[in-house]
């Protein structure tokens, strides 16, 4: 919903979809993972 709740749950989300591609894009996989 609307709100400061809402704001940090997408933050939260958008940081860990950031956390995940730079840990791809500085160590990429031998074998990518679908």
């Amino acid at each position: 919903g609307f709100g400061r709740a809402g704001w940090q749950q997408r933050d939260r989300a958008l940081y860990a979809l950031a956390a995940e591609v730079a840990k791809v894009s500085v160590k990429p996989s031998p074998a990518p993972q679908p």
